[in-house]
């Protein structure tokens, strides 16, 4: 088991221009990662078999109450290859474009976001990217 533990801004969703510096507790446990943090006193908690897939449920939380974070994993264009998988990178990705070795980012930089989005969000622009590559 190793834990790291990344800072990162969340926006206050009702009051845009408030903006926060927290920390993110990742614990990988070997089978799974758990994610931790505080905000505003409140604790929020995911877990999963991979980091990505945590951090999607961990987001989700936060969202639910009106914060989002920013950083380049939380983009809707973010996604991971089954290489990348428990890394703490992401690929950032347009449509009709294979993913290159210039697209991977730090998956905990910061990023100015246009919008927040839920995994399903996510999830969805992702198969609209494949689909994309498909008629390349």
């Amino acid at each position: 088991m190793y834990s790291e533990t990344y800072q990162v801004k969340v926006a206050d969703l009702g009051y845009y221009e408030n903006k926060k510096q927290i920390n993110i507790l990742v614990n990988d446990h070997g089978d799974h990662f758990e994610l931790k943090t505080v905000v505003d006193g409140v604790e929020f908690k995911a877990q999963a078999d991979d980091m990505f897939s945590a951090f999607q449920l961990l987001r989700d939380k936060l969202l639910e109450s009106a914060w989002g974070i920013m950083c380049n994993a939380a983009r809707i264009n973010a996604v991971q290859s089954g290489m990348m998988t428990n890394q703490d990178v992401v690929y950032l990705v347009e449509f009709g474009k294979q993913a290159r070795t210039e697209d991977v980012h730090g998956f905990w930089d910061y990023c100015e976001m246009e919008e927040h989005v839920y995994t399903e969000e996510q999830e969805a622009f992702r198969k609209k990217w494949i689909d994309s590559l498909k008629n390349q």
